[in-house]
């Protein structure tokens, strides 16, 4: 399916680089989440690890999420408010 992003458009990036830039993110106060695909012809039976294996990461999405009711008092007194 041409434009369609795949192994031959990939950047290489390792592990500890996908980590360190999802953790600046949270850090940032992001909830962040990966996306990440892969093709199969047919799912293997009862393979979970071989489904979760040999992903393409597509990128990281870091969303801006509002505290947990329990956190929000002790942010405002840093000058956050929800």
């Amino acid at each position: 399916m041409p434009g369609r992003a795949g192994a031959s458009d990939a950047i290489a990036i390792g592990q500890d680089e996908v980590l360190a830039v999802a953790r600046a993110m949270a850090a940032e106060g992001l909830r962040v989440l990966a996306v990440a695909v892969r093709e199969w012809q047919q799912l293997p039976p009862g393979e979970e690890e071989a489904v979760e294996s040999g992903l393409l990461l597509l990128g990281l999405v870091g969303m801006l999420a509002p505290p947990a009711p329990r956190r929000s008092r002790s942010l405002r007194g840093r000058g956050w408010s929800p």
